[in-house]
């Protein structure tokens, strides 16, 4: 490729004052030069381009212009409002000229999680679904995992169906997905959907196990749980402690920014990894060790745990009714 020719080219073509299709084209592909292909990436000039490019209505600048509104990046000022005008006028334009430009099902995403997600300040989720179901329509994997979650859990005027629910999350596997996130949390809600719904913790257990290997909290806790209890398969402690620490070390490591794990999973973790202590291995120095952690993070079960140590002057905790009574 001769990007300086191109660049010429294009250059040439957004002089002209016909008002040619082309010219909104151009200034969509300079921006893609620029932002991807040159040595040296240029955002700025590369957004310069698009923005031209969006006031001629071409589809893929409206939408990378839309994106940088929304997320208040690339020196464009956060404007949730003008991010979605944008979107809205991509979905205006003629879909059958512009889906080869454009992936309307991953436009439909980003609309549904402008909607959806609290970073946005809307959290409209009425709105939202209704954007994921045109995304799901169109195998969008995201979309896709939205929708069956809410069958898998009955949320947002959806009839609790864990069939349908699987049927979704399978078809979100099929359908593709290079987001981590995005494919770990499909096997974990997978063998949520096994285990709890369809009582099929051997079918659970493989896609637990998928989804830890993508660093899926919620899946690593999930196969310590089923290895300490023996659900489904013969009881394993040695496997069950592996797992646990395994989570522990995801915990401390990434803490606030864990792949797709539900807050309740890290607040209950060190309740549940010392009751694993005291229950299965007798260990009650380990157990308090983990309560400790646990009671560092407001989990109620493991506060509760060390306020009756130190009210009882048990499990190597020296009696004192102010730090009983404090906790």
């Amino acid at each position: 490729k001769d990007l300086i020719k191109s660049i010429d080219l294009y250059k040439k073509i957004i002089t002209r004052s016909d008002g040619s299709p082309l010219i909104g084209k151009a200034y969509r592909n300079l921006g893609i030069i620029y932002l991807f292909h040159l040595k040296n990436k240029d955002e700025k000039a590369a957004y310069g381009f698009f923005e031209k490019g969006a006031f001629l209505n071409d589809p893929y600048c409206l939408f990378r212009i839309a994106l940088a509104y929304r997320d208040g990046k690339c020196g464009f000022k956060q404007d949730i409002h003008k991010s979605l005008e944008l979107f809205n006028k991509i979905e205006k334009l003629d879909y059958d000229s512009n889906k080869q430009i454009i992936a309307y099902g991953y436009l439909y995403r980003c609309i549904g999680e402008t909607y959806s997600s609290s970073d946005y300040g809307i959290e409209d989720w009425e709105t939202a679904l209704k954007y994921y179901e045109k995304g799901a329509s169109m195998n969008d994997s995201f979309c896709l995992l939205i929708i069956g979650s809410t069958f898998l859990d009955g949320e947002f005027g959806y009839k609790k169906n864990p069939e349908k629910a699987i049927a979704f999350f399978k078809k979100a596997l099929k359908a593709g997905e290079d987001d981590k996130a995005v494919l770990s949390t499909i096997y974990a809600n997978l063998g949520d959907a096994y285990l709890y719904d369809i009582n099929e913790p051997k079918i659970a257990l493989k896609y637990y196990e998928k989804g830890a290997s993508l660093d899926n909290f919620h899946s690593l806790c999930e196969i310590a749980k089923t290895y300490g209890e023996g659900v489904g398969h013969i009881r394993n402690l040695a496997k069950s402690l592996e797992f646990y620490k395994k989570a522990e070390e995801y915990l401390l490591l990434y803490k606030d920014n864990l792949l797709h794990c539900e807050n309740y999973d890290v607040l209950t973790f060190y309740s549940k990894f010392g009751d694993f202590y005291r229950d299965s291995l007798n260990d009650t120095i380990s157990a308090y060790k983990c309560y400790e952690k646990g009671a560092s993070l407001n989990d109620p079960a493991c506060l509760l745990r060390l306020a009756i140590a130190y009210l009882s002057g048990g499990y190597g905790y020296e009696y004192s009714f102010e730090k009983g009574n404090s906790i």
